[in-house]
Order: structure tokens, then C-alpha cells, then sequence
């Protein structure tokens, strides 16, 4: 019976994660990025990556830092690129965020995310993941532009 409640509760998390995009697939985007990230945790993780901007035909480097709290569990190497909706200008990129996603990886694996931050600029991540781990929960971090 527990696990029947853990595998809902997995399920409505990634389906909660994955709406917001289907949502979003209307507008048009303001951006496009890609992104290369670590994560590790159990319990509370921790993730750290670097990526670029693709943003009115020029490209911009950041740094992107996030805390994960849920049932995580493992260690990955992830791959993202996504869509970038509501930005007006470069600076809008940059601040806090946070995400309700879910994933598994076995090897190999795939994820949908999808970021707020406080400037109201959202973000679809599509990331190929390698590794193992199961995750769903709650991240919040920064994304900073490199100058």
C-alpha cells in the first residue's frame, strides 16, 4: 500500500512539472539555452552547472547553483537545452528560481523541468541524464550571468 502512495505521489509530481510546458507550448520563446549540470544528494541534493544563452543572435555564458529537497537519491551528469519564455531583456535571466520536477535515471535518462524565477521568466529544461538516481521535489537556486 505505501508503495502504491510513493508511485502516485511520483507520478502527480511529474505530471505537475510537465503541465506548465504544455501550457507554455502557445507562446513563442524569447530564448533558448543549454545547459551542462551535476547533481548528487539523498535526501537534500545539491547541483552546480554552466550553460549558455542563445538570446537576439548573440550568445551568453552563466552559471547556473540550485538546492533539491524531496526523495532524491544518487548522483547524475545531466545534458539540458530548453525554451526561454517572458524574458524582455538580458538581465531578466538572471536571479532566484525554482522548479517541482521529477526523473529517474538507470545509466541512462531523461528529465522535463520547468523553472519560474522571481523576475517572472520561465524555463523548460529537456535533459538527457546519465548516472544513477530517483528524484522528486522541490529546487530552488540562482542562475548569474558570467562577465
Amino acid at each position: 500500500m505505501r508503495i502504491k502512495f510513493m508511485i502516485a505521489g511520483f507520478l502527480f509530481t511529474l505530471f505537475a512539472a510537465m503541465l506548465p510546458q504544455a501550457l507554455l507550448a502557445a507562446d513563442a520563446p524569447s530564448a533558448t539555452l543549454d545547459l551542462d549540470l551535476k547533481e548528487i544528494g539523498l535526501i537534500v541534493g545539491g547541483s552546480s552547472g554552466k550553460g549558455v544563452l542563445h538570446y537576439q543572435g548573440k550568445d551568453y555564458n552563466f552559471t547556473m547553483k540550485g538546492l533539491r529537497v524531496g526523495a532524491i537519491a544518487g548522483a547524475t551528469k545531466s545534458h539540458a537545452t530548453g525554451e526561454v519564455f517572458g524574458m524582455t531583456k538580458l538581465e531578466d535571466i538572471e536571479g532566484s528560481f525554482t522548479a517541482a520536477s521529477a526523473g529517474v535515471a538507470a545509466g541512462k535518462g531523461k528529465d522535463v523541468t520547468r523553472f519560474q524565477n522571481n523576475k517572472g521568466v520561465s524555463f523548460v529544461l529537456k535533459s538527457k541524464t546519465t548516472g544513477l538516481a530517483l528524484d522528486a521535489g522541490l529546487t530552488g537556486g540562482e542562475i548569474k550571468l558570467v562577465k
